[in-house]
């Protein structure tokens, strides 16, 4: 399975869950809005009745006022009596009254302000003070429980979802993988056949037109050759060991730059090695062709005529520098996936060269960096 897969597969999941969990606690909020109010009026009609009590009593008391009066007192709730200038005339609780507001919360506990008429006892407002977080707190954890449970088995349920899509993903892409094993054993007998007649007609005496046909068959062989190679080390590269040797970069370009000979005349462009120091590296001498190889590849694929190529070789580092259609930003920073191309033309490759160079990258511990503005060109630097 690609990176570029996952990477999307898990985006996918991560944009899914943010916006479920968005709309989930926002549709909680505005359902305990709704059970807010729902628990206002039922409150105020259970205040209603408290202070209807406590009414009930004052009449009582006040059709007997002969004799001592107690004010009553009531379970489940405190109550005061205010006169008709907002005087206190008794309170069962010590907290300052807001007549102003008929209904509100304070420290925990609900406060009802209710006026009555006639005035028994002189009392023309009667106030209940009562808990009610037992309710509140009933309403908290049910808002707060049922989107967790809900959000829990989303995620749940969202990672079995994207387990299948990747097991998708990856049964075509080995189907895809399988393919290209199949193709690229199918290219190897023409690919040799083709070579071993080129060289045959090598030693032959030919005009200087046919010549030139041949070159051109020269140079579109190399290019298969190339791709061949290429598709051989995606199919193979995990199960071939590797050999591991000291290997000589600045000879490695040598040999490679004179491999690809044809292919930089076919386009005229100037191939410039600047060796500022000796570089080795122990490596297998098949896998750094390979990479080598594609720098070079791309700097010809993407280079237009009569531009030139240039090689700096250092003692921990080569570049190869070219002047041809150059990268965004953006596309560097995927240049290195599968089958990542930014050109519709078909003779700008398949997209695998830079995935095959960050293996051997990765595989070395290797550096790689790549620096590119489009128009300009491109200059990737290989160091350890």
């Amino acid at each position: 399975m690609f990176n570029g897969e996952k990477k999307t597969a898990w985006m996918v999941l991560a944009i899914y869950l943010v916006s479920t969990t968005f709309v989930l606690f926002a549709m909680s909020f505005v359902y305990f809005q709704i059970e807010k109010e729902k628990f206002k009026e039922q409150i105020k009609e259970e205040l209603i009745l408290d202070a209807k009590d406590v009414t009930t009593s004052l009449e009582e008391l006040h059709s007997s006022m002969f004799g001592e009066i107690f004010y009553p007192r009531f379970k489940g709730f405190e109550s005061a009596i205010f006169d008709s200038d907002g005087e206190l005339i008794f309170t069962t609780f010590q907290e300052k009254i807001d007549l102003k507001n008929q209904l509100y919360r304070k420290d925990g506990f609900t406060y009802f302000v209710y006026h009555q008429e006639p005035y028994y006892l002189g009392a023309a407002t009667i106030v209940i003070k009562k808990d009610t977080n037992t309710f509140l707190e009933a309403l908290d954890k049910k808002i707060i429980f049922l989107p967790l449970v809900i959000l829990f088995i989303i995620i749940v349920t969202s990672f079995f979802l994207v387990k299948i899509i990747l097991k998708l993903l990856k049964s075509n892409i080995e189907a895809l993988d399988q393919f290209i094993k199949d193709t690229t054993h199918e290219l190897n007998t023409p690919i040799a056949t083709i070579q071993s007649n080129l060289e045959l007609l090598e030693n032959a005496s030919l005009d200087e037109k046919v010549a030139k046909k041949l070159d051109r068959i020269r140079s579109a062989t190399i290019g298969i050759k190339n791709l061949y190679e290429d598709l051989v080390f995606l199919t193979l590269n995990k199960s071939l060991k590797s050999t591991l040797q000291m290997v000589s970069i600045n000879q490695m370009i040598k040999n490679r730059i004179e491999y690809f000979s044809l292919l930089f005349k076919s386009k005229s462009l100037e191939v410039v090695v600047d060796e500022k120091g000796k570089m080795d590296l122990f490596i297998d001498e098949s896998k750094i062709t390979r990479l080598i190889d594609n720098l070079l590849s791309n700097s010809i694929k993407y280079s237009n005529k009569n531009k030139k190529i240039t090689l700096i070789v250092k003692e921990r580092s080569f570049s190869v520098i070219d002047e041809g259609l150059g990268m965004s930003q953006e596309e560097v920073e995927l240049v290195f996936e599968r089958y990542s191309r930014f050109h519709t033309k078909e003779e700008m490759g398949f997209g695998i060269g830079y995935n095959i160079i960050y293996q051997v990258i990765k595989e070395y511990g290797l550096k790689i960096e790549i620096d590119s503005k489009k128009g300009v060109g491109t200059c990737v630097t290989v160091s350890y």
